[in-house]
């Protein structure tokens, strides 16, 4: 399984697509993604899936994740793949029937739960926000425990990783504030 992460820093906003499969919760979101075929590399997968889902063709970037999962099938690894796009180009969904058409998500709109999202999407998409951020770590300071410092890199990296890691547990499930609906 894989899904892919694309990203617009300027605007804060994520590209996702909504789901329109009735196996699934309806009303939800989730990256473009979806199954490996025979013989295919997760980044492969990663780019073939993004053009089926969104029209759009991109680059693979450096930070990318993987989670061990176990379903129906038996366990898997769902790997999150990093896609870096170039902006401008029309939005449409390109031959899945199971996906409507994708949209850049601004994170708020996750953070504040108008957004409904797959939970293993969140986890995926904050491990990779933290591989980001640690590779924008340049000068690799830690404190004294020994744990790497994440204080610099592109403002909207770390305040997208903040408002999500505050917003969701690490196995992504939302943190119900008392004043916030259960959405998921």
């Amino acid at each position: 399984m894989v899904s892919t992460i694309c990203i617009k820093w300027r605007e804060k906003e994520v590209l996702l697509v909504p789901n329109i499969d009735p196996v699934k919760p309806l009303g939800f979101w989730g990256l473009p993604g979806g199954k490996t075929k025979n013989g295919e590399t997760p980044e492969s997968a990663a780019l073939r899936e993004l053009a089926e889902e969104t029209g759009q063709k991109g680059i693979i970037g450096k930070c990318n994740a993987e989670i061990s999962k176990t379903g129906s099938g038996g366990d898997y690894i769902h790997y999150f793949i990093n896609v870096k796009i170039s902006p401008g180009k029309e939005l449409k969904n390109c031959g899945d029937p199971g996906i409507g058409e994708p949209k850049w998500i601004p994170f708020q709109e996750i953070v504040a739960g108008q957004i409904k999202m797959f939970r293993g999407h969140i986890q995926g998409l904050i491990l990779v926000l933290e591989k980001m951020a640690e590779e924008k770590n340049s000068q690799g300071k830690v404190d004294r425990n020994g744990i790497p410092i994440i204080s610099e890199g592109p403002s909207a990296l770390l305040e997208a990783l903040d408002e999500l890691k505050n917003a969701f547990d690490a196995n992504g499930r939302y943190i119900i504030p008392f004043y916030r609906r259960r959405g998921f």
